[in-house]
């Protein structure tokens, strides 16, 4: 398991971080994401290696963590003293 997550990390890291950065403008912010989706990776692995198209699954996993970021108080305070 542990290696297949490595792989599926190794060949999609640099387009969803790209991807993310597109949403939250912020490399540091988007480390924090990638983090989250890859421990959602991990959490759900049983329900991952179901899914058939696994670069769409990861697409929309790393979109929601952008979303949820955005509207999150953090991001809103970290905003206004911009």
């Amino acid at each position: 398991m542990e290696n297949q997550i490595e792989e599926i990390i190794r060949d999609y890291e640099t387009e969803l971080r790209y991807f993310a950065y597109k949403y939250v403008s912020d490399w540091v912010v988007v480390d924090d994401i990638m983090q989250e989706v890859y421990l959602k990776i991990f959490l759900r692995w049983n329900t991952f290696i179901q899914v058939v198209n696994i670069r769409s699954w990861l697409y929309k996993v790393t979109s929601n963590q952008c979303i949820d970021y955005l509207r999150s108080s953090g991001y809103k305070f970290d905003f206004v003293i911009r």
